[in-house]
């Protein structure tokens, strides 16, 4: 039995990677016996069931996997890195190791193609090669090793020391810090000029604009590695673009304090006006971390952000709101956010030129600027009970209401919160079950915000023309 046992383990990243789809199947329920809900957070905080999502991950050419909710709600799920096997929930402790084997057979596996590959002078995403190469201690459970610079350079594929001092990409220091190598940190870069805020992107996992002190912050028990890197002279604001400042990354308490006495600015905006904040509730950090920002006076005040002639203003907890099905610590997030006293019923907002049209308007009717989340959130101009009824989030709905979130309260087009659901169950949660339904369609200052035939698409209208966009 343990034979086929461990045969069974093995065989989990064939059988992922085969899949054509990967469903998982996450109704918001009661547990039986424990009354507790079992839902999307719950599925994702088992060791089991993120084995299989990195298996997912590793496999070439994946489809995102999808959670289905019910009969009319889907959503592809994100890659979310911090959800690591080794840190799930197992019902017996064996379980926990027989899960990092497997991951690390489908690392192994993986790797071992992309040095072939390199062997043979084949073009591989070395970005993609060296982040796995960087993690591959901490996703197998196995203990981190020092490297000497010998090492250093033909486990990572530097061709030469000069290489050390690329200007961008996944360069030395990320590959120093996300393997937790402080020793090989600060040899990089004292001795051999490796610079230190290098431009990453790794799209494969999600990893977009942001540089090696990002990858610290969010790195548990990453501390020291992040206090070696301010010593250095990182720099503890340094948001690229859209992508928000290091403090949004931190996924500890000390990650937090470790930045702010490194004078990182608790209330710093990213290019599209993300705060720390806000940035933290949409990407899942623990409830702790967001307690510690709160702590040191981060602004429960609507951000503003400037588009395209509009002024949008935004609410860390419509944010949370908007991404809280796939987020693990969503509860607990509320929970922080609510004893800080957060309004429950503040608005988002939209003002300024509200009669302009949207870039879209002088392009041709196919190609439509894909709207980024403040700005849907803020052409909503709803509650965060409004958000959470128009994504679906039953569970959020159900909280919200406990909490006296009131759902009557309309937005600038005079919607409440029944007239912005979209998903039948959430309705359930409105209205009795004979009364009528309410409307499907929500206008947006010149556009139908529609539900798709595709669950896991919106559908714009613009000028009569249908324009498919994926979230």
């Amino acid at each position: 039995m343990a034979r086929e046992r461990l045969l069974c383990m093995e065989s989990i990243p064939a059988y992922v990677e085969a899949c054509s789809l990967f469903l998982a199947l996450v109704p918001s329920v009661v547990h039986e016996d424990s009354g507790e809900p079992c839902n999307l957070a719950g599925w994702l905080s088992r060791g089991w069931c993120r084995t299989e999502l990195w298996c997912k991950m590793l496999s070439p050419g994946a489809e995102p996997p999808i959670a289905v909710f019910n009969h009319d709600h889907a959503e592809c799920l994100e890659s979310n890195l911090d959800l690591l096997p080794r840190d799930g929930e197992y019902s017996m402790d064996l379980d926990c190791a027989e899960c990092s084997l497997s991951i690390r057979l489908a690392l192994d596996t993986k790797l071992a193609f992309m040095r072939k590959e390199l062997k043979d002078d084949r073009p591989i995403d070395m970005d993609h090669f060296r982040y796995l190469v960087s993690r591959y201690c901490e996703l197998s459970d196995l203990p981190e090793k020092e490297r000497p610079l010998s090492d250093f350079l033909a486990d990572f594929a530097f061709e030469s020391v000069e290489a050390l001092r690329q200007p961008s990409g996944f360069g030395a220091v990320a590959c120093a810090v996300l393997s937790g190598d402080q020793q090989i940190l600060a040899e990089v870069v004292e001795a051999h000029g490796a610079p230190l805020d290098t431009p990453i992107r790794c799209p494969h996992f999600g990893i977009s604009e942001m540089r090696p002190i990002h990858l610290a912050s969010s790195r548990k028990g990453g501390e020291a590695l992040l206090t070696k890197l301010l010593q250095l002279r990182a720099n503890p604001d340094a948001a690229i673009g859209d992508y928000a400042a290091p403090l949004a990354s931190c996924r500890s308490p000390a990650a937090v304090e470790v930045l702010v006495q490194h004078r990182a600015d608790v209330n710093g905006q990213s290019g599209n006006g993300l705060s720390p904040l806000v940035a933290m509730c949409g990407r899942g950090a623990p409830g702790k971390a967001l307690g510690k920002l709160l702590e040191l006076k981060a602004s429960l005040e609507p951000f503003k952000v400037d588009s395209w002639h509009r002024s949008f203003g935004v609410t860390p907890l419509a944010y949370l709101s908007m991404f809280y099905s796939q987020n693990p610590w969503g509860a607990e997030s509320l929970q922080v956010l609510l004893a800080s006293r957060a309004d429950i019923d503040e608005h988002c907002t939209i003002s300024a030129c509200r009669n302009k049209q949207w870039p879209a308007a002088t392009c041709s009717p196919k190609k439509v600027v894909r709207p980024s989340a403040l700005e849907l959130l803020g052409g909503l101009g709803t509650t965060p009970l409004g958000v959470a009824c128009h994504f679906g989030h039953e569970d959020l709905v159900k909280e919200l209401l406990q909490k006296e979130a009131d759902p009557d309260i309309k937005n600038h087009d005079g919607q409440g919160a029944l007239q912005l659901a979209r998903h039948q169950g959430v309705k359930d949660l409105l209205q009795p079950p004979d009364q009528e339904a309410p409307l499907r369609t929500l206008r947006l200052s010149r556009y139908d915000y529609r539900q798709a035939d595709v669950a896991v698409s919106i559908m714009w209208h613009f000028n009569d023309e249908l324009v498919e966009l994926h979230f």
